[in-house]
């Protein structure tokens, strides 16, 4: 048999480190393959508390949310120093792509880190979509605890999370509790809704950061009855303004500023050529690099407009 040396690279040669490292990724994925999935002794249901600040009724999916959570556990690599994972915000699946690309920056392409997603439907029929997404980040986060207290201590990894808007909401929500949220290492909240019941801004929990842009409609307190602004909003975001008009309206008489953005919202939506001359403060993709070197390093930098709102007297959009 002739062999030409041309096909040949030398062990430390790039081509060579690079068929290493595809060949230890095929055979990692051969055997997610062929190995059958984990038992996770989770409960048939999880203790929510309250966890908004707009009264119900709520309606959970527990069905959903133990297929998910399972799902969820299944795509952690638990022999990776550290548990990346994004929990979507509305309309959202798996990890976002600035989150991403922010984690391959922060720890390089092949660094010790399992970076995935919370399973969950995040819609915006908010009343179900976010109880059971919070029962299925409980029933994760219970998995975690399980699987780490049969680790050594030493080879536990740490946990992350970073999340938008109602993401944000289900960490925040999570985390107070103890019972589950104590596996949890750090966590960045990004977009984190005013109507979430626990808040994070006073910097009560060390292990948390929030980023809230300015004008972001989602931060902003709603007056009257919060169920009333929730409703409102569900109203507007799924087209059910006509058989929801009264509750729409009630809304809005009571907090004006919150009906100016969402007509601001509702042009940037349908008029595409305006688009580039209405800021949309909800958008924070250019946040992720900030957000993934603050779980990482536990240090969040400051960004140019905080740096000059902290000048002048203002309060940052993070804390």
């Amino acid at each position: 048999m002739q062999v030409r040396a041309a096909a040949m690279a030398s062990p430390t040669s790039p081509r060579a480190r690079a068929r290493t490292r595809e060949a230890g990724e095929l055979t990692a994925a051969l055997l997610r393959i062929v190995t059958p999935p984990r038992e996770w002794a989770l409960p048939a249901t999880i203790d929510l508390g309250t966890f908004s600040k707009a009264g119900g009724p709520w309606d959970i999916d527990w069905k959903a949310a133990q297929a998910d959570a399972r799902a969820t556990l299944d795509s952690i690599d638990f022999s990776r120093r550290e548990i990346l994972m994004w929990v979507p915000g509305t309309d959202g699946t798996g990890v976002h792509r600035d989150f991403e690309l922010a984690a391959n920056y922060q720890y390089g392409e092949h660094g010790d880190v399992s970076v995935t997603a919370l399973k969950y439907d995040a819609a915006w029929a908010l009343r179900t979509s976010l109880p059971t997404g919070l029962a299925t980040m409980k029933l994760v986060l219970e998995g975690i605890r399980q699987r780490l207290a049969q680790m050594p201590a030493a080879e536990r990894p740490k946990v992350l999370l970073g999340g938008l808007s109602q993401g944000a909401w289900i960490i925040g929500e999570a985390l107070a509790d103890p019972a589950v949220g104590s596996v949890v290492t750090r966590a960045i909240l990004v977009g984190h809704p005013w109507l979430a019941k626990t808040q994070y801004v006073d910097g009560h929990d060390p292990r948390v950061r929030v980023i809230n842009h300015p004008g972001d409609q989602i931060t902003l307190p709603v007056a009257g009855d919060a169920g009333v602004g929730l409703d409102a909003m569900i109203a507007v975001r799924t087209g059910k303004l006509g058989s929801q008009f009264g509750t729409v309206a009630k809304a809005i008489l009571a907090n004006p500023l919150h009906g100016v953005l969402l007509l601001h919202t509702s042009l940037r939506d349908h008029l595409t050529w305006l688009r580039p001359y209405l800021r949309d403060p909800h958008q924070y993709g250019y946040e992720m690099q900030r957000m993934v070197h603050y779980l990482h390093t536990g240090a969040l930098e400051r960004s140019d407009a905080e740096l000059d709102d902290i000048r002048n007297g203002r309060r940052p959009g993070s804390s």
